[in-house]
């Protein structure tokens, strides 16, 4: 069975992590496809020697993404990529290790990257430029931003999306050639500045105005004022970068390498 792990997510306080697994093929290469491959894994590592795992078979084709979690619900919602069949899922995870799913909602089209907001809602970005804030109970949108491309600009697709410390604006990076400014309520204009020809994964610093964004083009981490939109420092790093996270109490930012796997 040919499985992938598409994203990682910690659960709150609990110290478990939950994993989304994709089958292989990603819909397009027929032998590689399993739909048994699909798969939400929770781990929890507290004992390394012998890590408590609870998994749950999604079924169907659609790919399983992207997810956020509510501590208080106990609950991942994990977003699924389809043709023509995309889905949210709501699974109950305080039962660890077993996993069950609470319900399954008919997704806007193409959804992507996702946060969660207070008040029950769940912003979520698509692959059509598109940001959506959507009820947590139904999954129906309240509200919608849609970006516009220029002649690519501001990028064919988003690639990910970061949310400010105060989770009120949201800033994506494109594949393409831009990183975009959005309020997710939909006021004021969308802004946009160009970083050359990229695409990869952003992160807002906690507490300082600054981005950090992996471009997996130019085999670059760049660092961006989130108040300008400017880029204020470029560092070249040999090889594909993709995930990023920044430990403030260190002062690091980790980025990962897209192809070995390493951090």
């Amino acid at each position: 069975m040919r499985s992938f792990p598409y994203e990682l997510a910690m659960l709150g306080d609990t110290g478990r992590i939950a994993a989304s697994f994709k089958m292989a093929g990603n819909l397009t290469i027929r032998p590689w496809d399993d739909p048994a491959a699909n798969l939400l894994v929770v781990i929890d590592p507290s004992d390394l020697a012998s890590p408590q795992v609870g998994a749950l078979a999604l079924g169907g084709e659609a790919l399983p993404q992207y997810m956020v979690y509510d501590p208080a619900r106990q609950e991942v919602v994990l977003n699924r990529l389809g043709f023509g069949d995309d889905l949210m899922e709501v699974i109950d995870v305080s039962g660890f290790p077993d996993l069950r799913r609470v319900r399954r909602h008919d997704a806007v089209d193409q959804p992507h990257a996702m946060h969660l907001l207070e008040g029950g809602q769940i912003l979520v970005t698509t692959m059509r430029r598109e940001v959506y804030t959507l009820d947590y109970e139904t999954m129906l949108p309240l509200s919608r931003v849609a970006v516009p491309t220029w002649f690519a600009t501001p990028g064919f697709t988003f690639t990910d999306l970061a949310l400010s410390p105060d989770r009120g604006v949201g800033f994506a990076s494109t594949l393409g050639t831009d990183v975009v400014r959005i309020d997710p309520r939909g006021e004021g204009a969308v802004r946009h500045r160009g970083r050359g020809f990229g695409a990869g994964e952003i992160t807002h610093h906690p507490s300082a105005p600054r981005l950090y964004e992996t471009d997996f083009f130019q085999d670059s981490l760049r660092v961006i004022d989130s108040r300008t939109l400017e880029t204020t420092q470029e560092v070249a790093l040999g090889f594909p970068p993709r995930p990023v996270a920044v430990s403030p109490q260190r002062d690091l930012v980790a980025v990962g390498d897209w192809f070995s796997g390493v951090f």
